[in-house]
């Protein structure tokens, strides 16, 4: 059958090696877990057909696993597996918690897999690696341990606590060369942070590995001015590790001798895909044809770095961003930028309609109205695709003034609202 803008597709050329993997994971799949097998029948696939017939082929027979169907299949690793040894949960903010577990080889193989996206990242032995977060011991423990692997020449863990100026002084204390974070942690450090304070600063690292969410446009401008080269880390708690940015800065690389990705149509947006991924590496728990629900362009030219693994640019779930007449609007970036001149950061929804022309509503607590202005002038200023759409005469730009209780009347609070259909 013809390939069509509605068909599946892989993100890119597979190997020997990686099909082989791929065969001897579904064999793992159909001879030790009920909730595969149970697939397997369902789509008319028998071990002979996994043994005999192409990988892909048989794989994609299988239906995709959605995020709900999840705690089946973990609740029979609970109940059925041996030799745990981890147990990983996602923080449960977009619904019921996610949990992945893991067994020592899985975790060796977890760490040698970061170590290899930290050397993309080019860092080496002569680095100096700060891992910042809330709470290290939960997440940075592990990365930590792949630095260690890779053999740099040191890497701690801090907690960005209640003081958070002693942790902004210790960072400038230990001026790591290599600073790896989420981007909010990274902002609020940076609106501290003595470099920042004047024009001709300079942070104590050269480098920023931003993990976990999205980086504004912003941020990442502020730091790559200041000197800092900036690498965004691609994974999710269901699959660990998933991809890294290379020196070229064009999109993450997806490793494809680790997991593999099929990119599904966007049926509203032919421009985007959403990523599909299937483990290679996870025998107490693997995924086949899990939907991440990231949107995702794939880059299809050869990147100048040299990696032959595919690329892609990861705008994230569609409520993290929002696409307007072919560009996309990181949400994250847009709040930040709303919340600029404000006193503190507060909620947030977007609502995009259509008329004549696409309608861009920020829905914003009636407590920050006296700044109306500024927030404006601050989105327009910091969001150049914005601003160009603007002065085209392509979108018109309004603020709703609601009360705060608006954004706390459902349970569950929806960031962005598409009218469009």
């Amino acid at each position: 059958m013809a390939e069509t803008d509605q068909t599946p597709r892989l993100a890119g050329p597979l190997n020997r090696e990686t099909l082989d993997n791929l065969r001897s994971v579904l064999t793992l799949c159909w001879k030790s877990f009920e909730f595969y097998r149970l697939r397997f029948e369902e789509s008319g696939v028998s071990l002979l057909d996994i043994n005999a017939d192409d990988p892909i082929t048989t794989l994609q027979k299988l239906a995709l696993i959605e995020p709900a169907d999840l705690g089946h299949l973990s609740r029979e690793v609970a109940t059925t597996a041996e030799g745990i040894v981890d147990v990983e949960t996602s923080s449960g903010t977009t619904g019921q918690r996610k949990v992945r577990y893991m067994t020592y080889e899985d975790d060796q193989r977890e760490h040698e897999f970061l170590a290899e996206l930290w050397a993309v990242a080019g860092v080496g032995p002569e680095d100096r690696v700060a891992c910042l977060d809330t709470d290290p011991v939960n997440l940075m423990v592990s990365i930590a341990k792949a630095f260690d692997l890779l053999g740099v020449a040191e890497a701690y863990c801090l907690s960005a606590g209640a003081n958070f100026n002693r942790t902004v002084q210790t960072i400038e204390n230990l001026a790591p060369t290599v600073l790896v974070s989420v981007p909010s942690i990274i902002e609020r450090y940076m609106s501290k942070a003595p470099w920042t304070q004047s024009d001709d600063g300079r942070p104590p690292f050269s480098k920023v590995i931003y993990i976990g969410e999205s980086m504004p446009s912003t941020t990442r401008r502020t730091l790559e001015n200041a000197g800092v080269e900036v690498f965004g880390y691609y994974g999710a708690s269901e699959t660990s590790a998933l991809g890294i940015e290379c020196s070229a800065h064009e999109g993450i690389h997806v490793i494809q001798s680790r997991n593999i990705f099929e990119l599904l149509p966007n049926r509203v947006d032919p421009t985007l895909r959403e990523a599909v991924v299937t483990t290679l590496n996870q025998r107490a728990q693997p995924l086949l044809r899990y939907r991440l629900g990231d949107q995702v362009k794939l880059l299809p030219e050869p990147c100048p770095c040299g990696i032959p693994d595919p690329r892609l640019i990861v705008l994230g779930k569609p409520d993290e961003f929002i696409s307007v007449l072919g560009s996309k609007i990181g949400y994250g970036s847009l709040k930040t930028s709303v919340y600029r001149n404000a006193d503190e950061v507060g909620p947030l929804q977007v609502a995009i309609s259509r008329t004549t022309i696409e309608v861009l509503d920020l829905i914003l607590p009636d407590t920050i109205k006296r700044i109306e202005k500024e927030v404006l002038e601050s989105v327009v200023s910091a969001e150049p695709d914005l601003a160009f759409l603007l002065d085209s005469g392509f979108l018109k730009l309004s603020v709703t003034f609601v009360d705060p209780g608006h954004f706390f009347s459902d349970r569950k609070f929806k960031p962005i609202i598409d009218h469009r259909g």
